[in-house]
């Protein structure tokens, strides 16, 4: 018997990277023109905040049964992913001023780690599921 709950746990890092996302969309909705020239943006962030919070709408969809879609997970893994490795190059390559540095590098770290544990919880549903069906099958 497992001690952890693959689907439980998985739907619960992507609820916490859906709130995550709904926390940075509210301050870059809010904050706009204002935040963006601090961040060293060139333009408001405000649509990229608006672009997190349907991202955050999607995720919430997403873990509204008991059965995660565990394809639909792995797409926002895959998402996550793209996110760190884009933001990583902006920062990389000076796209944003100190202080975007510290708000993007630390949002990086946050969605990298919840893209980790997201992966680790698909492989893990995954998995279950596999055995749970080669018991049937022999059973």
């Amino acid at each position: 018997m497992a001690i952890l709950d693959p689907l439980k746990f998985l739907r619960t890092v992507l609820r916490a990277n859906a709130a995550f996302s709904i926390l940075s969309g509210i301050v870059m909705v809010a904050g706009g023109a204002t935040l963006g020239a601090w961040l060293g943006k060139p333009a408001s962030i405000a649509p990229d905040g608006a672009v997190l919070l349907v991202f955050a709408a999607v995720i919430l969809w997403i873990t509204r049964t008991e059965a995660v879609n565990l394809k639909a997970a792995g797409i926002v893994v895959v998402l996550d992913a793209v996110y760190v490795v884009d933001t990583a190059r902006q920062i990389l390559t000076a796209q944003v001023s100190p202080a975007g540095n510290w708000f993007y590098g630390v949002a990086t770290l946050v969605v990298l780690g919840l893209a980790v544990m997201q992966l680790s919880g698909v492989l893990m549903a995954a998995r279950a599921r596999s055995v749970d069906a080669a018991q049937r099958a022999s059973g």
